[in-house]
């Protein structure tokens, strides 16, 4: 894993970029600690389409949540939500689409995202919407276990190729969508600045 998958991408810290998030959210110095969820880096090789940062009080509950998204051009954006109830055991907002993603879809819409914290188990589920309805659902889920050489091992052995595979399964079902017929958006793409680096507020 390198501090260049995430966060500002130069490098720096990850958790200093989102405790600054929520500073300029008015949480202040109520963050005790940032979690990051995320797929690792294997052979030197990861892309994570989503990252979920959760920015946590001295309890351990979530005030913020941060969104990384990342798209197979090379370009990523944030969403991002202060928590409503901070002990809730699922975590349910709405956010306006405003990162191009899929060749397939356009920038109308909202993504609706629900959210269980890391326990014992973790779940995240996003769903993209527009005036017609639900278009696009996604979600994580799993469980916790302690990390351990045996652990890695077996995660290793089942998953060698984990971050390949989620790209290849990107492409895949995106080949499927263009042998069905629809209609490709390419060319509907927005250029972002060098930064790459666009902020919204998720709630």
């Amino acid at each position: 894993m390198s501090l260049r998958d995430f966060g500002p991408h130069d490098g720096s810290s990850p958790s200093a970029f989102v405790r600054k998030k929520a500073e300029a959210a008015g949480l202040g110095d109520r963050v005790a600690r940032v979690r990051m969820l995320c797929y690792p880096r294997l052979f030197g090789y990861a892309f994570n389409p989503l990252t979920v940062f959760f920015a946590e009080d001295a309890e351990g509950k979530p005030l913020m949540l941060v969104y990384e998204v990342h798209n197979t051009f090379g370009e990523h954006h944030f969403y991002q939500t202060v928590v409503e109830e901070p002990g809730a055991p699922e975590i349910r907002h709405i956010s306006k689409k405003a990162f191009y993603v899929s060749p397939f879809n356009t920038l109308a819409g909202h993504y609706r995202f629900s959210v269980r914290p890391p326990g014992d188990e973790v779940f995240t589920g996003i769903t993209l919407s527009d005036e017609g309805g639900g278009l696009v659902t996604a979600w994580f889920e799993g469980k916790r276990e302690e990390l351990t050489d045996g652990a890695l091992l077996r995660a290793a052995i089942a998953y060698p190729l984990m971050t390949l595979g989620v790209v290849a399964g990107i492409h895949w079902e995106a080949l499927k969508l263009f042998l069905k017929g629809v209609p490709v958006t390419l060319g509907m793409r927005p250029i972002l600045p060098k930064t790459r680096i666009r902020r919204t507020a998720g709630r």
